[in-house]
């Protein structure tokens, strides 16, 4: 006996990417069909662990465990969640992706089964889910543009400035695969004993995935803001917009159709992607697996040396002020994130957040409450989630090869059974609502339709330790 083909398919409806189930851990003693209320099917979500037995077991040993069943497994992910139906308590599962059509459901239940045991083995009523999933880093061009507006005021398109939050930025050797700018950030000493200001992004935003040799100083590889997709597709918005404006008779639109003119005429002049380098790379490490205590990591990050022409008279004033947008944007997910908090995080009248420390990584086995987070990247905008208490791991070829190597990520879900991250988002960082800095996002986790049910970020504490090792002194702007 194995799931039905109604079950692999509908099991997990509800979650963003329609996962597809291979085998549960309590097949033989649970049986299930689609649940309906009102003549509509019923959703599932995702949750935190939040306090459970597991989170004091699982990053010590027990996680060991699990990975040994694997070993014959193409598998990409093994995270610590709940999943559910709204209207009842999450089950606590040690879900498991595979590489889509590489596990049979018959071997899969032999599998959940002995990860079932281990569970028990360690005093945890737990089950154990294998689904079909990929894990896929957030780069690439975006679904739509956000059509934010300078914060300052003025009609100008935050892509256009300095302005941290959802900044879409690419290799201009690739200008078409487009990641976000995460932060500013001064390290190291330059040639004449000066800090070198700088930005941050993913790695795998800038260089394609088959690169792996670590980069110093290579001024040859130049990044710019905003990416080619995105420069086109506001270029393209406001000469509609002109057209719009231009066929109004009315003077008093004389205001929007003057500035509208005055921002294609600045545009026109950015068409060449060299004037819009913002700067080059100065370091970026190679593919190889790093150490942090117990965890394995993968340094996947790129360190900008930041161009003092491009940014005129703010390269002196550039810090980490995250825009988050109008008092209306993502009212859904503010509301969830402030139930309970004796301080509700609110959205200041500036549309800004200024970051300050970094998040200080909580010990799983006290943390009591959840944390929540927020990020702005340049495809979803401004979106909340909930911080795991239980890292997860993944499974990744960084040069593309045969040879795989596991890596520790914060996984973060979004609230409200929404999305946190999209494509386009790789190297947003991640706050939480006391504008401490949590990391930087990288990859998400896919099923059949290009939607992210989880997503993975590296600590920030990590990427700063890391360069730090290798530039020198290194301190947040």
């Amino acid at each position: 006996m194995e799931p039905s083909e109604l079950e692999k398919e509908y099991y997990y409806h509800g979650l963003a990417s329609r996962p597809r189930l291979v085998a549960r851990s309590d097949f033989a003693t649970v049986s299930w069909e689609p649940r309906y209320e009102d003549n509509h099917p019923v959703r599932k979500e995702i949750q935190n662990i939040g306090n459970h037995d597991i989170v004091g077991k699982w990053e010590d040993s027990l996680c060991d465990k699990i990975i040994a069943r694997l070993e014959s497994v193409d598998w990409n992910s093994i995270d610590v969640v709940r999943i559910g139906y709204k209207s009842e308590n999450y089950a606590p599962i040690v879900w498991i992706s595979v590489k889509p059509g590489s596990l049979d459901s018959v071997n899969g239940l032999k599998i959940t089964s002995l990860c079932r045991e281990d569970l028990l083995s360690a005093g945890l009523n737990v089950h154990c889910e294998i689904h079909e999933g990929s894990v896929q880093r957030l780069n690439g061009p975006p679904a739509t543009v956000i059509p934010h507006q300078y914060p300052g005021g003025g009609h100008r398109p935050i892509s256009l400035t300095s302005v941290l939050g959802g900044q879409r930025i690419a290799a201009e050797d690739s200008s078409t695969k487009e990641g976000t700018l995460s932060l500013y950030l001064e390290v190291g000493q330059g040639p004449k004993h000066e800090r070198i200001t700088c930005a941050l992004t993913c790695r795998h935003v800038v260089f394609p995935r088959t690169y792996q040799n670590e980069v110093r100083d290579d001024r040859e590889k130049q990044v710019i803001m905003p990416g080619q997709k995105t420069f086109e597709a506001i270029y393209g918005t406001e000469k509609e917009d002109l057209k719009l404006w231009e066929s109004q008779k009315n003077d008093r639109y004389h205001v929007h159709r003057d500035a509208c003119k005055e921002l294609i005429t600045h545009l026109a002049s950015l068409e060449h992607t060299s004037s819009r380098r913002i700067g080059h790379v100065l370091f970026s490490p190679p593919s190889l697996l790093a150490h942090r205590g117990k965890f394995t990591w993968l340094p996947d990050y790129a360190v900008i040396a930041l161009g003092r022409d491009r940014f005129g008279a703010d390269y002196n004033k550039l810090n980490n002020t995250i825009y988050i947008g109008s008092p209306t944007s993502n009212l859904k997910g503010l509301k969830i994130v402030n139930q309970g908090r004796l301080k509700p995080f609110w959205r200041p009248a500036g549309k800004s957040v200024p970051l300050g420390d970094l998040f200080e990584i909580p010990d799983p086995k006290t943390q009591d409450d959840p944390v929540f987070v927020g990020k702005s990247g340049g495809a979803s905008d401004l979106t909340f989630g909930r911080l795991n208490e239980i890292k997860s791991v993944l499974r990744v070829n960084p040069g593309g090869g045969s040879d795989f190597i596991e890596v520790w990520h914060w996984v973060i879900i979004g609230v409200g059974g929404d999305a946190f991250s999209e494509e386009g988002d790789s190297g947003s960082v991640v706050w939480d609502l006391d504008g401490r800095i949590v990391g930087i996002l990288e990859a998400g986790l896919k099923g059949q339709i290009p939607r992210v049910d989880l997503t993975y970020a590296t600590p920030m504490q990590w990427i700063m330790d890391h360069i730090k090792e290798n530039l020198g002194p290194v301190s947040l702007l």
